[in-house]
């Protein structure tokens, strides 16, 4: 007697090859309003200010004035601590892109069908390949384990209080650079040419990571193979 249900599950190994940097989107929250202000008044001046003895009070009064900086922000990436450190995205992230692709083609009138965002959560799962839940970003075979750069983001929003504009430093990782996971989809509600729509269009329009506004996170497909057939 059988004890486990017996449904087709394809499955599909995938790498993903970025073409713009990726933005950490993970809060660090560290004071650099300093750093801007330094940064943005320039050498020149920071030099003849420290020279004549005024640069903490130029310093204090810049603060003081700058009003319209009502929050700062550092943003990085999730990091694997300890010995062999690393940094990663979360499996749901890209299952998160997929959805949002889905929707955001069905809204441009590509898909007709209204449940592809549905069936995205319902019958894909996405799995790392050195942890399940953890994608790892990879350069020349290697893992990466740290970001390449820094960015200093000036930020606009609106919220209920009114506009709120703030100053992110993010950490940067620029290309080339990949990654790489499996998808595991049951039954036959997303077909392989669906999933390829899916991440193609993300990469073209959507992205992964933070601010992609900016154009961040951008990619291309570089393998995507049907386990179950050998089929690229």
């Amino acid at each position: 007697m059988k004890t486990e249900l017996e449904y087709p599950i394809n499955v599909y190994g995938v790498k993903l090859e970025f073409i713009s940097p990726i933005h950490g989107g993970v809060p660090k929250n560290p004071d650099i309003a300093e750093t801007w202000l330094k940064t943005n008044l320039g050498r020149s001046k920071l030099a003849e200010e420290e020279k004549e003895g005024r640069l903490e009070a130029t310093m204090t009064e810049l603060k003081d004035t700058l009003t319209e900086v009502e929050k700062t922000m550092s943003n990085g990436f999730r990091v694997v601590k300890g010995s062999d450190e690393k940094i990663y995205i979360t499996a749901y992230q890209i299952k998160s892109m997929l959805k949002e692709a889905a929707e955001s083609l069905r809204r441009s009138g590509v898909l007709k069908i209204t449940s592809y965002r549905q069936r995205l959560g319902r019958d894909v799962q996405v799995f790392g390949v050195e942890e399940p839940f953890k994608i790892f970003f990879k350069r020349n075979g290697g893992l990466l384990k740290t970001a390449d750069d820094k960015e200093i983001i000036t930020v606009h929003a609106n919220t209920p209080s009114g506009p709120i504009n703030a100053i992110k430093k993010v950490d940067v990782i620029k290309p080339p650079v990949e990654v790489e996971f499996t998808m595991e989809v049951v039954g036959k509600s997303i077909t392989e040419q669906q999933l390829k729509l899916f991440l193609t269009h993300a990469g073209r329009f959507i992205g992964l990571g933070s601010d992609r506004g900016l154009q961040s996170g951008l990619f291309i497909i570089s393998e995507f193979e049907n386990k179950a057939n050998g089929s690229k």
